[in-house]
């Protein structure tokens, strides 16, 4: 029997890419929403956050998304989602870092206005443009990695790490009039249109989507 609980909700993005991994790695953990809610006191004595996700191990609790995947494949070791050479999983590690500081953020100000009436057009604009500019520089980061970072058919660690994100992404963006957010941007739209094929990240983008639905009462 595992010992694992993994503290989640199903529209997070940064809980679904450890769903992810716990599918893929085929590791056992209960999957639980937050003691009383986010942000409640209960919560917050497991997690300083009081944020999803969290994972308990034992009799320990470890928050932060990135932290718990480490910890997972270094517990887990096999299958390992983190591959290669040591320069291989820093640049992993690097690209990983610029969609949590880059490219995710460039999300949060078009969340704020899907329920704003009236709505702030030229934020919704700057923030479109933002996007694309940090899709942009996600592509550099894929051509120039010295070895693969996506894998539609195998995916491993930086593919959990951005299909989350990207589930938001070509949501939200729609949203606000832009049905073309990741044109020009190869190889991750190809990427991002196999990737959904796969069944066991199709039942996960099932999830987020019904998630994402109960959060906006739909």
């Amino acid at each position: 029997m595992s010992d694992l609980i993994l503290y989640s909700l199903p529209h997070s993005p940064y809980a679904a890419r450890v769903r992810m991994q716990l599918n893929l790695k085929g590791i056992a953990a209960a999957i639980e929403a937050p003691p009383e809610g986010l942000g409640s006191a209960s919560f917050k004595a497991l997690t300083p956050t009081g944020k999803v996700p969290v994972l308990k191990a034992g009799d320990q609790h470890l928050p932060e998304s990135i932290a718990i995947m480490e910890f997972l494949e270094e517990r887990y070791p096999e299958p390992a989602l983190l591959q290669g050479s040591d320069l291989e999983r820093g640049w992993c590690r690097s690209a990983t870092r610029f969609v949590d500081l880059g490219l995710a953020p460039a999300l949060f100000p078009l969340f704020s206005q899907l329920r704003a009436k009236p709505r702030d057009e030229a934020l919704i604009e700057r923030s479109l443009v933002e996007m694309k500019k940090q899709l942009s520089i996600l592509s550099q980061f894929i051509e120039r990695s010295p070895a693969p970072l996506l894998d539609a058919k195998a995916p491993a660690f930086f593919d959990c790490v951005l299909t989350p994100v990207m589930f938001y992404i070509t949501t939200i963006a729609p949203l606000f009039g832009d049905k073309t957010i990741l044109e020009g941007q190869e190889p991750l739209a190809t990427w991002w249109a196999d990737i959904q094929e796969h069944a066991q990240v199709s039942k996960l983008l099932d999830e987020m989507r019904a998630g994402l639905a109960a959060m906006m009462g739909g």
